[in-house]
């Protein structure tokens, strides 16, 4: 079954941790593209709340990812560099019509 981890929160707001933030991404995004589905997007509204969107193809492909030790020492490191961080990990829905 396919996937989407989305990652929301708040960037940062002073220039330090924002550099730090940028070089985290980049790390990211080169390190483990071939794990994600294309897709890998950034999102952002006009309240300063941004969203990454990771597609996965399956279950196995974000276990994977998500069980990395170097994902989740960047997921640390973040945590330390943004704001109010969600993690919400979505599945296609199910309709009553499939039940």
């Amino acid at each position: 079954m396919e996937c989407v981890l989305c990652i929301e929160f708040r960037g940062p707001t002073d220039e330090y941790r924002s550099k730090q933030f940028t070089e985290m991404q980049k790390g990211l995004e080169k390190q483990f593209e071939p794990l994600i589905k294309a897709g890998l997007t950034m999102w952002a509204d006009n309240t300063g709340t941004m969203l990454y969107w990771f597609p996965f193809e399956s279950m196995e492909k974000f276990a994977e990812f998500y069980g990395d030790m170097e994902i989740q020492k960047m997921m640390a490191r973040a945590s330390g560099l943004l704001d109010d961080i969600k993690i919400r990990l979505l599945r296609p829905g199910i309709t009553i019509s499939e039940l």
